[in-house]
C-alpha cells in the first residue's frame, strides 16, 4: 500500500482488537445503565453486516466516548469485519495505541488530506475482505442540538467505493446520553439505513448522509424525551432503573418495587 504524507496509517492488530473489545465492554458497564438501542435497531445492523462488499458507519460526535461506545458495538454487531477510522493525525499520533485498533491519523491542515484519505479507503478496501469505515462525519465535537454540518470525506469515501466497483452499505448511527430513572447514565442509539443516491456522487452522497443523519438523529431525540424504555433493545447493560444493587436486593426481599418509575403516579392518577 501506498503511504501519503497526510496520512499516519492504521497498525490493526486483531489479537489488540479482541482485547480492547473485552476492556470496553466491562468499562461500559460500569459506567452506564444501560446501552439501549431503538427498537428495529438489531435487524438493521444484521443487514450492514451481512452486506457482501464493503460498509459505512456515520455516527454523530458529541463525547470523549463515542469511539469506545463503537468498539462496544462492533464487538456486539460485526465482530469478524475488520473495522478501519479516520481521526485527526495529532490524537492517533498522541495516543498510539489507538492504531493497532484500525483508527488512523489524518493531517487536517494539509490541503491534500482530502484527497489522501479517500484514496487509503479505497486501498483499504481492496486489500480487506470484509472493511467497514466508521466515521464521525462532523470532524469535531457538536451538541446534538447543534444544527448538522458534516464534513464531505465520508461521502467522497462512498463515491470512490462505488465506482471502484464496491458500492458500500451506509449505516446512520445516532448517539445520545441521558439520564432516566437510574443514578448512572443510559447510551441511546437509534440505527437508520442510508439508502444510496441515484449517481453516486460526492455531492448526492453528501445530501443524502446529512438527511439521514437528521432524520435518525431527530428520531432518537423524540424517543429521549418521551423516557419509554420499552422503545429500545438493551444490548448492554442491566436496563433496569434501581438505587444501588445492595439496596435494591434488600427492597426485594422484602417485596417491593426497586424501580424509581415504578412509585411515580401515572397520567391517569395525576389528572
Amino acid at each position: 500500500m501506498q503511504t501519503h504524507p497526510a496520512i499516519l496509517p492504521h497498525r490493526r492488530q486483531e489479537w489488540f482488537c479482541r482485547l480492547f473489545r473485552w476492556y470496553t465492554r466491562r468499562l461500559v458497564g460500569k459506567s452506564f445503565n444501560a446501552m439501549r438501542l431503538a427498537t428495529g435497531g438489531i435487524d438493521t445492523f444484521a443487514a450492514f453486516d451481512a452486506h457482501d462488499g464493503p460498509t459505512i458507519l456515520l455516527l454523530n460526535h458529541q463525547s470523549w466516548w463515542d469511539p469506545i461506545l463503537t468498539v462496544a458495538l462492533v464487538d456486539r454487531f460485526t465482530p469478524t469485519r475488520e473495522v478501519f477510522a479516520p481521526m485527526d493525525r495529532a490524537m492517533v499520533e498522541q495516543f498510539a495505541f489507538m492504531r493497532k485498533l484500525g483508527l488512523f491519523g489524518v493531517d487536517l491542515d494539509d490541503p491534500s488530506a482530502f484527497r489522501a484519505l479517500v484514496q487509503y479507503a479505497s486501498e483499504l478496501s481492496r486489500e480487506s475482505p470484509n472493511p467497514s469505515f466508521w466515521i464521525t462525519p462532523q470532524g469535531q465535537f457538536a451538541d446534538v442540538r447543534a444544527p448538522l454540518e458534516l464534513r464531505p470525506g465520508a461521502a467522497a469515501i462512498a463515491a470512490r467505493l462505488a465506482k471502484d466497483g464496491a458500492p458500500p452499505r451506509v449505516l446512520s448511527l445516532a448517539i445520545e446520553f441521558t439520564f432516566w430513572e437510574d443514578r448512572k447514565p443510559e447510551v441511546l442509539l437509534l440505527a437508520k439505513h442510508c439508502p444510496p443516491p441515484e449517481r453516486s456522487t460526492t455531492s448526492l452522497w453528501q445530501r443524502q448522509m446529512t438527511d439521514s443523519m437528521q432524520t435518525a438523529m431527530a428520531n432518537l431525540a423524540e424517543l429521549a424525551i418521551a423516557r419509554d424504555a420499552s422503545a429500545f433493545e438493551t444490548v448492554l447493560g442491566r436496563g433496569a432503573s434501581g438505587v444501588n444493587p445492595v439496596y435494591d436486593s434488600i427492597l426485594k426481599l422484602t417485596g417491593r418495587q426497586t424501580s424509581i418509575a415504578a412509585h411515580r403516579p401515572t397520567q391517569e392518577a395525576s389528572s
